[in-house]
């Protein structure tokens, strides 16, 4: 089983799924689409992280170093990340054994598991972001998330101009986010996630986001 151990636990208040019952969460992972890992699949990403602990990706198993196929993040391209639960976990496969009709065995893991380690791993590597600068106050959000609503209202309340993404939605919004929380040194752990301008805020705590609004001058 993949360990991997939380950076550290967030202050601010967010829609985190792992507060989910036991059973739900089960419910949840038993009801997630089959994937045929195997490397006649084409629509596959592969993941791994190198020696120097940079992030590669492949659509070819072959292209992976041996030392580097026991632990390898499996993206179904195919699907959206809402049907895959991009949000809540990732698809660790062991490309060490050898693949069957069915393919190489995995495991789905919870991105929520705060007994695990090497966080980094649950990250896939992500596109580079450009910024014009029309919208520097992003609000990333998920249908439903009652934080992410009290997040909009104290926005439009303040007047702050903002743009909404919903990461269930839109698979680069996902992408755009979990890559702005890794350069930061964050860790998702739920949304919503605001970026004002360079700055990064997990979660929603009101003061911390009028004191980044005020100094990025908003």
């Amino acid at each position: 089983m993949l360990a991997v151990t939380a950076i550290f636990g967030l202050a601010a208040a967010a829609c985190d799924k792992s507060s989910s019952s036991p059973g739900k969460e089960e419910k949840d992972q038993t009801e997630l689409p089959q994937v045929r890992i195997h490397p006649s699949n084409p629509d596959l990403l592969y993941t791994w992280v190198d020696s120097e602990g940079h992030f590669r990706d492949t659509q070819k198993p072959s292209d992976i170093p041996e030392n580097r196929r026991s632990q390898v993040i499996v993206t179904d391209l195919t699907r959206k990340p809402s049907e895959r639960r991009a949000s809540r976990v990732v698809i660790v496969a062991d490309l060490t054994a050898t693949p069957t009709e069915a393919g190489y065995p995995y495991t789905t893991v919870s991105r929520y598991d705060k007994g695990w380690t090497q966080a980094k791993a649950l990250t896939p590597p992500l596109p580079e972001i450009k910024d014009d600068g029309k919208n520097s106050v992003v609000l990333y959000s998920i249908p439903g998330c009652s934080v992410c609503v009290m997040a909009k209202k104290f926005l439009l309340n303040r007047g702050t101009s903002f743009m909404e993404k919903d990461i269930e939605a839109d698979q680069n919004a996902e992408a755009e986010m979990m890559r702005l929380l890794r350069l930061n040194g964050l860790e998702f752990r739920g949304v919503p996630v605001i970026t004002v301008g360079p700055e990064v805020l997990p979660g929603y705590d009101p003061n911390r986001l009028e004191t980044l609004l005020r100094r990025q001058g908003k």
